[in-house]
């Protein structure tokens, strides 16, 4: 299975187990890689992945 090179907060909100609320509180946060296009919050695989292995066994707070 090809997994997406972008992903949204819905997508996010699957991956990181968690609400929709902390989903969009993340993506809007200057400490996470995502872009704004248009109305959506979008962030690549590659940067999502990035963004996990160097807040490995963090408490990231939103």
């Amino acid at each position: 299975m090809e997994r997406p090179i972008i992903y949204d907060t819905k997508d996010l909100q699957e991956i990181l187990k968690c609400g929709k609320n902390k989903a969009y509180a993340l993506m809007r946060s200057k400490c996470f890689p995502s872009m704004r296009l248009n109305a959506k919050y979008i962030v690549t695989h590659d940067n999502l992945v990035e963004w996990l292995d160097k807040n490995s066994g963090k408490l990231v707070t939103v």
